[in-house]
């Protein structure tokens, strides 16, 4: 069960991953028959009111969903389970490529992820342990936007780095423990935003975060988000 989890999580970052690369390549030949707009020569300023292209600053914040997951970061082998939680982030970023039909930017992407630990099973064996889980992300994404001149913008993306966690847990005797890692990780991104002015946006968004420990289990993490972004 879980390998054919893995193989599906894989398989899903995987078609994020070819849309992505489809999408870009086809905005790409449209740049080389002329497609894309140029830079204008007086600067960016008003660089995203001419063509789409230039500096923003996205975040979102909702829900995360942590499923079960399986880790030896205590000393031993552990099974952790989680009740939901709460994400936000942050992503300063840049349009660097721009058609009539859609725009590909860049982002950098931190913020945090706190869900509770409700059950840790150690051995086979549910103990009283409880806890908190913490992860803070610092992400590359590449993100492809459709629609840049409608009041309704698809987008789909994909990333990765790294993830720091931090885990606590305590028994009856509130004797705490803890552990900090970091981690590589990848994520993949769906949503849609609608306009509200020439420069801002709201929309709702999904993610999921894969982190990748050294001890060959995964620690997935869903996110359903309000999401805003404003163009500079």
């Amino acid at each position: 069960m879980k390998t054919d989890m893995f193989t599906l999580n894989r398989k899903i970052f995987a078609v994020f991953a070819a849309c992505l690369i489809a999408a870009a390549a086809t905005a790409y030949s449209q740049s080389v028959a002329g497609g894309v707009y140029p830079t204008p020569a007086y600067g960016w300023p008003n660089y995203h009111s001419v063509n789409g292209l230039g500096f923003y600053l996205a975040g979102d914040a909702g829900i995360s969903v942590l499923p079960d997951f399986n880790s030896s970061r205590f000393g031993g082998p552990a099974r952790f389970s989680a009740d939901p939680g709460a994400r936000f982030s942050l992503e300063p970023g840049y349009d660097f490529l721009s058609t009539r039909q859609l725009t590909l930017g860049a982002e950098f992407e931190t913020g945090a992820i706190y869900n509770r630990l409700n059950s840790i099973n150690v051995g086979g064996t549910s103990t009283d342990m409880r806890g908190d889980y913490y992860q803070v992300p610092f992400l590359g994404n590449l993100v492809l936007k459709f629609g840049p001149d409608s009041w309704v913008k698809p987008y789909i993306g994909v990333g990765g780095g790294g993830v720091y966690s931090h885990a606590r847990i305590h028994g009856d005797f509130d004797e705490w423990a803890w552990s900090d890692q970091t981690d590589p990780a990848v994520q993949a991104m769906a949503g849609v935003r609608f306009q509200l002015t020439p420069f801002a946006d709201l929309g709702l968004g999904y993610k999921f975060l894969m982190v990748l420990p050294g001890d060959d289990n995964q620690v997935y993490t869903h996110a359903v988000l309000a999401s805003f972004n404003l163009a500079f």
